[in-house]
Parts: C-alpha cells; structure tokens; sequence
C-alpha cells in the first residue's frame, strides 16, 4: 500500500474505523508514514448515503470491505500452514499430541504446533486399523478402541478416525488405503442393494 502512496496521486486514506489501520499503536505509526508521504488519513463517519437513493453508507462499505478481506486472508493463511503440516485448531484426533515448533515464528506470542504421534498409543491405533481390515466392522473397531482406551466411542468416532488420513504415516499407506476401499465397497453394496 505505501507503494501506491508514494507513487503519488492519493490525497488521503479513508477508513470505516481508525482500528482498521491497526491495533494498538499502530494507528498512530500508520497516519504518521501516511503523513510522511502527503496523504491524509480520515475516519469514515455519518451517513455517506443520498437522501434519496438509499444504499449502504461509506462506512458501512468499508466495514463490509475489511472483515470479507480479512476473512480471506485469515482463511488463505491456515490452509497453507496445514499444508505445511502445521495444526490450525481443533480437537487433536486420538493418539497424537500438538507438540510447539519453538524459533518458527519468533514474533509470535505462541509458537505454532505440528501433529505428532504419541508413542504409547501408536500400537493402538495400528492394531484398530487391523481389526477393521480382519472383520470390516465399524463396530469392532469401536468395542476394541473402547476396551483397549477406556474412552467413550460413538459408532461415528471410529469411522471418522478410520477415515482421517493423518493416521496415513503412522499405519502405513497400504493399510490406510485398504481401509479405505473397505469403506467404498461397502457404499458400493449398499446402494446396489437400494
């Protein structure tokens, strides 16, 4: 943006709310660099519509403007750390541990955090992965994890857990497929038999 405004031809900055610029003191630090460069910054306030031509005001617009484009930014950014394997958030599935990643992001209040295994639990999930492939039975693999964790297993938990390709490193990517294909031929059979 200070390209632009240093480029020339922006007389001032308007926004809905000086907190839009930034929190804190960064207000302060916006409109003195904008200052440096001619341009005026100006909070957005009244009614900017027509009298007779009724359409959202300017500040109305400004709002709307940041909170999609924020929206977008915020969204861009977590699918690209979840790409790079980070964990954005969410109840960590069972048998793993969000561990920090010290020195990543050092400006950063909290680290960010990666998925990793809980070694004492991986030979659990290996083995509920082998009983589905043994008896293709969701509600095996639920008693088993229920017996073997002494956790609350709903019929759908064992599924989605079957389901979840972070398990992919830990079981192995043939395991996990053949789980998988289990999965789509029994959809398979169940809608011929429809």
């Amino acid at each position: 943006m200070t390209d632009r405004l240093s480029a020339g031809g922006v007389d001032a900055v308007i926004v809905a709310d000086p907190i839009h610029l930034g929190r804190g003191n960064a207000f302060a630090v916006a409109e003195q660099q904008f200052s440096s460069l001619g341009v005026r910054v100006e909070a957005a306030s009244g009614d900017y519509t027509e009298p007779d031509y009724p359409v959202f005001g300017l500040p109305q617009l400004l709002d709307s403007m940041w909170v999609h484009r924020s929206r977008a930014m915020t969204k861009a950014k977590l699918t690209q750390m979840a790409a790079d394997g980070y964990f954005t958030g969410g109840k960590v599935p069972f048998g793993l541990r969000a561990e920090a990643i010290p020195g990543v992001y050092p400006n950063y209040s909290k680290p960010p955090k990666r998925l990793v295994p809980d070694d004492t639990v991986v030979p659990v999930i290996r083995d509920a992965f082998d009983v589905y492939i043994k008896l293709s039975l969701v509600r095996a693999t639920q008693d088993f994890l229920h017996e073997v964790t002494a956790e609350t297993w709903s019929l759908s938990r064992p599924r989605r857990f079957l389901s979840n390709p972070v398990y992919e490193p830990i079981v192995g990517m043939e395991t996990f497929q053949e789980v998988q294909r289990l999965f789509a031929d029994k959809v398979t059979k169940k809608s011929r038999n429809t």
